[in-house]
């Protein structure tokens, strides 16, 4: 099995951004959707709203705007900002990605 390179940040206590929620906020971009989002990435409504909700907070604008459903049907979306810190998310874990030098050293050492 070869090694699989993660990354995730934590911002400061109680807040990171890996993998899932990168995949998450993609999910939104693709669908639309919180709901539909959190389908396509496994994961329950509740905990999606609850990591979008801790984004929300916790950035000087939201990453995801949502709008009521109703006549309109509604959605979410995200906002300059989400697009703006998955792009710095992803720009982060490619720059990783591509030196591998490091991490085939350190697997060179496994038992």
């Amino acid at each position: 099995m070869a090694p699989e390179l993660r990354v995730s940040i934590d911002l400061r206590p109680g807040l990171s951004i890996g993998p899932e929620t990168g995949e998450l906020l993609t999910a939104i971009i693709t669908t639309g959707s919180i709901s539909a989002a959190a389908r396509a990435c496994e994961m329950s409504f509740r905990k999606a709203w609850y990591i979008i909700d801790g984004l929300n907070a916790s950035f000087v604008a939201p990453l995801v705007k949502t709008t009521k459903g109703g006549k309109e049907h509604g959605g979410s979306q995200l906002t300059g900002t989400g697009r703006e810190v998955l792009a710095l998310y992803r720009a982060i874990v490619t720059n990783a990605q591509s030196s591998p030098s490091e991490l085939q050293r350190l697997t060179a050492l496994l038992a």
